[in-house]
């Protein structure tokens, strides 16, 4: 997440849509008194080498702060609270206050729901394995993984809404990064494009196998995308088809014959349902 106080920018940083190469890109445009969230550590190294910046300026404005908050801070000698590198919209206007929030320029990155949730499933796997926990995170396939996780799927809606209602002045669509960013280099005074800078930086890449970058969706699996993603879906126009070339194997079969909310919901509630005895609507 970046506020540039400079350039009079805000960047919020959504779930595996290259924010993290597009968080490094836009450092290399920042200044001092810009704010900076902390990035994993070889992302870090990536963006001093660009930047000559790190992580900088991310706690509260003192400001910003209340009477409680300033006394807390004056106890403890550590800000009350942090920006963070997935702040949320709602979060970051809060904290910023709204009149700047409405005077700065806001963006984010979007992505097909029915490719992130392959990318997210992917890279949480990889992320697992390497902290050695591979018996413990034994999730075979992105079906059972959404079953037990499903509050991952529909992330990305709620780091740029409140109630549904859209925060962000303007989307960069993940298909389509280097004509939107050319829109966000000309609102930001660039005189290049950020996609120059953002294609040689491939942060959290090649993580998914790539006998699943065109498949790996169920049936089931779509259902279940396509009805807690039903607003992003609608508002961008994204299709599993644009994703999903070939139809997977069913991982395990569905709750009922009933399309739409039931099938979805039953899908979900399949472990529950199982144990409980229920028998399908």
């Amino acid at each position: 997440m970046i506020i540039s106080h400079s350039r009079k920018f805000i960047f919020v940083k959504t779930y595996k849509t290259a924010g993290s190469s597009l968080e490094i890109a836009l450092s290399k445009y920042c200044a001092k008194g810009d704010v900076l969230t902390p990035l994993d550590g070889d992302e870090e190294d990536k963006r001093r080498k660009l930047s000559g910046l790190g992580a900088q300026n991310y706690g509260k404005p003192l400001r910003r702060y209340r009477i409680e908050d300033a006394l807390r801070y004056l106890r403890k000698r550590k800000p009350v609270e942090r920006y963070n590198e997935h702040s949320p919209a709602w979060q970051i206007r809060r904290m910023i206050g709204p009149e700047t929030w409405e005077r700065y320029f806001t963006f984010t990155i979007v992505r097909n729901p029915y490719d992130r949730c392959l990318s997210r499933f992917y890279y949480s796997k990889s992320v697992e394995e390497k902290r050695g926990r591979k018996k413990v995170w034994d999730f075979g396939n992105l079906d059972q993984y959404m079953r037990y996780n499903p509050w991952f799927i529909n992330e990305n809606w709620a780091m740029y809404t409140q109630n549904d209602e859209v925060l962000v002045d303007f989307f960069v669509r993940y298909e389509h990064l280097e004509a939107d960013l050319a829109e966000v280099s000309r609102r930001i005074g660039l005189e290049r494009n950020l996609y120059e800078d953002m294609r040689g930086i491939s942060a959290k890449g090649g993580i998914r196998p790539p006998s699943q970058r065109s498949a790996g969706l169920t049936a089931a699996g779509r259902k279940m995308i396509g009805l807690l993603c039903a607003p992003e879906i609608e508002r961008f126009g994204y299709r599993p088809e644009d994703v999903a070339a070939a139809e997977a194997p069913e991982a395990r079969p569905e709750v009922g014959s009933r399309p739409g909310l039931a099938s979805a919901l039953g899908f979900a509630l399949l472990p529950t349902v199982a144990a409980l005895g229920f028998a399908p609507i």
